[in-house]
């Protein structure tokens, strides 16, 4: 079974096409086929650069969703509701209403 590293910004829009309409939809094929398992380096590469801290904050939301067993499904979320890069739109207020919405429809 290979090991696919991946590391992402949630503030990224290239993290999210290949998230959501990328290779993504692919890899989530092979890991429910047992075929590869995904490791994720959760970066916030873009606060410095654009200013604000939405990814850092997205960041640690996404680990309060891994001890929880939601962070495929968060990942998702946050992803299908990712503000326009140059927008600071992860706040703490949005991500605690993203963790409340409706996850069941999300891709993961």
């Amino acid at each position: 079974r290979m090991t696919v590293r991946l590391y992402e910004d949630p503030r990224c829009p290239v993290c999210k096409e290949f998230a959501t309409s990328g290779g993504g939809p692919v890899l989530t094929g092979w890991v429910l086929r047992h075929k590869a398992k995904v490791e994720y380096t959760m970066a916030s590469f873009l606060d410095p650069r654009l200013g604000g801290a939405g990814s850092k904050k997205a960041v640690h939301a996404l680990r309060a969703a891994l001890e929880r067993g939601k962070f495929a499904e968060y990942h998702a979320v946050l992803y299908q509701n990712q503000p326009a890069e140059e927008v600071d739109g992860f706040t703490d207020a949005r991500l605690l209403q993203l963790a409340g919405a409706d996850t069941s429809s999300a891709e993961v």
